[in-house]
Formats: C-alpha cells, sequence, structure tokens
C-alpha cells in the first residue's frame, strides 16, 4: 500500500495536481512509517519537498534537509544527492544563491566521489 500511494503521488505531481500529489505523499509517508519502513519514509518526505518547491520554497527546503538527512542516516549517499538537487532548487526559488552554491558545491564532490557522471554535470 505504501508504495503504491508513492506511486500514485508521483503521478498526480506529474500531472501539475500538487494538492492530490501532497496528499498521496503525505499518505504514503505515514504507511512507511507504520512499516519501519526508513527508505520509502525518506522517499516519501523528498517527494513532499519536490511537490512544496513549486508553491512553498521554505516547506521544500526543510522537508529536503529532512529527507537528506535520513538518507545519510541509512547510508544512501546517493539518494541523499539526489535530495540536494531539491534544496538546490530552493534556494534558488528563494533567491538565496550564496546556500545554492554551497549546496551546488557538495553536490558536486559528492556525485564526483560517487563516480555519478549525470549528477557531476
Amino acid at each position: 500500500e505504501a508504495a503504491g500511494l508513492h506511486v500514485v503521488a508521483k503521478a498526480h505531481f506529474a500531472r501539475g495536481e500538487d494538492a492530490a500529489a501532497l496528499a498521496s505523499a503525505r499518505a504514503a509517508l505515514e504507511a512507511f512509517r507504520k512499516l519501519g519502513h526508513g527508505v520509502g519514509e525518506a522517499a516519501a518526505v523528498g517527494l513532499l519537498a519536490q511537490v512544496s518547491l513549486r508553491s512553498d520554497h521554505g516547506a521544500a527546503l526543510a522537508l529536503a534537509e529532512q529527507a537528506h538527512g535520513l538518507f545519510l542516516g541509512l547510508g544512501d549517499r546517493r539518494r541523499a544527492a539526489m535530495v540536494q538537487r531539491t534544496m538546490l532548487g530552493a534556494h534558488l526559488a528563494a533567491g538565496e544563491t550564496t546556500d545554492a552554491l554551497k549546496v551546488a558545491r557538495q553536490l558536486l564532490s559528492t556525485s564526483r566521489e560517487l563516480g555519478d557522471r549525470h549528477g557531476e554535470a
């Protein structure tokens, strides 16, 4: 059920249906938490951050930072780096170019360490 809710949330997000995406992502987050599924929880928080980026940069940043910490806590540096892209976008959307540059430098360093040419680009 949790994974299905996550997929539904992603579909709503892709269609620009932000309210439905947020509702489904929140339901997925709760379901993953009940299951004790850390990766799912972190992914749901990351998706909430992506959806929030369209309307609330501050909330998007806070959620992305939370997801980043969850992924790092799980030892998943690749997914943590993916969430940094949302953090970068939130800083840029808020006009916080200095903070955006810091995140971009961290993301570049991590991408190089992981051998992620796509992330490095």
